[in-house]
């Protein structure tokens, strides 16, 4: 598509973007004495946070509908939009996967937005039929089901799901031409993989298992990783460190929620480009990363306030503002 294709999109983008929450809202969360003063903050803002699936979950939820039913109303063409939910859709496949096997109802696991039909996603498990996923997500469910019906064996499933992942994410990126939004997937797979090695490291696995669980695509040296992985914590990082990923090193060091952070914070940073792209689909991926920041600073400080969790440590867990 061209990119004039998009300017009602980024004019309906653009428009929502004051709807954003400003670091003075945020401030104004961190700073209430109790989760009602918190929610009732968002309440002002426009958010829903009432309803039967409680204060917090329905309040995420219904700013992630929203945030659908906008994409979807203002985008050319909705298979554009597939590349935004990868992450989401295989996070359900493993909730459908894990929940079929363990006799628990999926439906509190979903991740959303996601592009799939989430009943024929549980009935997919149930019925061993897997045709009406299609494609790449048909071949990694199967695979996925017979490996964990097979060994028993949860962790082999869920590696098999996440590379699959990682590789559609980023064909997918690369079919949208969208430049920002690749070089936000070779960020995105890059932090997968460290992230994997840095676990695996901490559990003391072998160099087989590690290299048969790192995704291979991304742009770090495959067999750097997975052999300082073997060696230990202390040798994957100082790997890293020689690599352009040595902030995340440092960050790993620190902690995994630093680490997750610092990666929400880096793909936050890097989306902000796209306030100087007027066409084209830059905006709309943007707007997405940029809402789903929110959406997770959000939940955050909510769960903080209602564990009675003091104001320095949620301001730890803050990410960077898209506005």
């Amino acid at each position: 598509m061209k990119d004039t294709d998009y300017a009602y999109a980024v004019a309906r983008i653009r428009a929502n973007e004051r709807y954003l929450l400003s670091k003075n809202d945020i401030e104004r969360l961190i700073s209430s004495k109790k989760l009602s003063e918190a929610l009732g903050v968002l309440k002002e803002r426009g958010w829903s946070t009432d309803g039967e699936k409680g204060e917090i979950e329905n309040a995420i939820r219904g700013q992630q509908k929203a945030l659908w039913t906008l994409l979807c109303e203002c985008v050319p063409d909705r298979r554009q939009l597939s590349v935004l939910c990868v992450q989401n859709d295989f996070f359900n496949l493993k909730a459908a996967l894990k929940c079929m096997i363990t006799g628990k109802d999926a439906q509190p696991f979903f991740a959303y937005p996601t592009t799939l039909d989430l009943e024929n996603l549980v009935s997919a498990f149930k019925s061993h039929n897997f045709e009406a996923l299609g494609g790449d997500m048909r071949a990694a469910a199967e695979s996925a089901y017979n490996t964990a019906c097979r060994t028993e064996n949860g962790q082999s499933a869920d590696i098999i799901i996440d590379k699959a992942a990682l590789k559609i994410f980023l064909s997918l990126s690369r079919e949208s031409g969208c430049e920002l939004l690749q070089s936000a997937a070779k960020y995105i797979t890059a932090c997968a993989d460290i992230k994997i090695a840095y676990r695996a490291s901490k559990a003391q696995k072998g160099l087989s298992f590690i290299q048969s669980a790192l995704s291979g695509e991304s742009d770090i040296d495959f067999e750097g990783l997975s052999r300082s992985a073997a060696k230990g914590t202390a040798a994957l990082l100082e790997f890293l460190q020689k690599t352009p990923y040595s902030k995340e090193s440092e960050l790993l060091s620190k902690s995994s929620a630093a680490f997750e952070k610092g990666v929400d914070d880096a793909v936050t940073e890097l989306m902000k480009k796209a306030k100087y792209v007027f066409f084209g689909f830059e905006p709309v991926a943007a707007y997405y990363y940029a809402k789903t920041a929110e959406l997770k600073t959000v939940r955050a400080v909510l769960c903080a306030k209602q564990a009675n969790i003091g104001e320095e440590s949620i301001r730890e867990r803050v990410r960077t503002l898209y506005v």
